[in-house]
Order: structure tokens, then C-alpha cells, then sequence
């Protein structure tokens, strides 16, 4: 039980980090 919670957190990390980074991307196009 506790391998899938460590799994999930790194799951949401990623997909935080992922976030983020479309984030930069998509408002540094722009300019």
C-alpha cells in the first residue's frame, strides 16, 4: 500500500512540474 502512495506522489510532482512548464512555454510564445 504505502509503494502506491509513493507512486502516486511522484505522479502528481511530475504532472505539477509538467504544469508549469506548459505554462512558461505557452507565455513565452507569445511575445
Amino acid at each position: 500500500m504505502r509503494d502506491l502512495e509513493l507512486k502516486l506522489k511522484n505522479v502528481y510532482r511530475i504532472l505539477k512540474s509538467g504544469y508549469a512548464g506548459m505554462n512558461l512555454y505557452s507565455q513565452n510564445s507569445k511575445n
